[in-house]
């Protein structure tokens, strides 16, 4: 007769596991938010003058909405009204980051809508959820970590992006001649090309392509995947 008792007992285990790590999470976001600065629920917009740039870098959880092509240079946060001093604006050069100088809870959406002349990167760390239209340049290079989805549309020459983490990319309105992706985690990225797409995948990254580019170069350890869409 078969002993079942073992699969039970690794069960139990499981479960047990599961609890306290459940535990824990409690705990520790219970902690953190009673750290953070909570927002007042009175939502406030505020637009900022800022020195031209064509590089963004996010670190937080925004929702952000970036139009490349325009001719007037704008950045509007919508915010808790309490929390919008603590929303850091800062310029390196050409580059604007924008990140909370600490700690912020709230039940609302921090959303932030950007126009820029010219965009050639995007940087961005946390869970922002990004979504850009416009890009219309010679090369475009996006840094994506953590737990954000980025929306990218218009046109490029070359495309190169290195995602980590486990946020999503849906590129396919982006078009390029040719894409160079570097993926380490879980994501799924949508990206067109036409000419060239070299693909690394470190991980259970999948890679959906349009464009039907000339020429594949491909380097998967994992269980990633690359799959031709049209």
């Amino acid at each position: 007769m078969k002993n079942e008792r073992p699969g039970a007992f690794l069960t139990a285990i499981i479960l047990l596991l599961a609890g306290l790590m459940a535990g824990n999470c409690f705990a520790f976001s219970s902690q953190v938010y009673s750290e953070c600065e909570r927002g007042n629920n009175k939502m406030k917009s505020t637009e900022r003058d800022l020195p031209k740039f064509d590089i963004l870098d996010f670190s937080g959880a925004f929702t952000v909405i970036v139009t490349a092509g325009e001719a007037k240079q704008k950045v509007k946060i919508t915010a808790d009204e309490n929390l919008l001093p603590l929303i850091t604006t800062s310029s390196q050069g050409n580059r604007l980051l924008i990140y909370p100088a600490k700690s912020i809870c709230t039940e609302n959406e921090i959303t932030i809508e950007i126009s820029v002349a010219n965009l050639q990167a995007l940087a961005s760390s946390g869970s922002d959820n990004i979504k850009v239209s416009g890009i219309n340049n010679q090369s475009f290079s996006l840094v994506q970590g953590g737990a954000g989805d980025i929306e990218l549309a218009g046109h490029t020459g070359k495309f190169d992006a290195e995602i980590s983490g486990s946020g999503d990319l849906a590129a396919q309105f982006l078009k390029s001649e040719k894409a160079t992706l570097h993926l380490a985690g879980s994501s799924t990225v949508n990206v067109h090309a036409t000419e060239e797409l070299n693909v690394s995948i470190v991980g259970v990254a999948d890679v959906n392509y349009f464009g039907n580019p000339k020429k594949i170069v491909k380097d998967i350890v994992g269980v990633g995947e690359l799959i031709k869409m049209d």
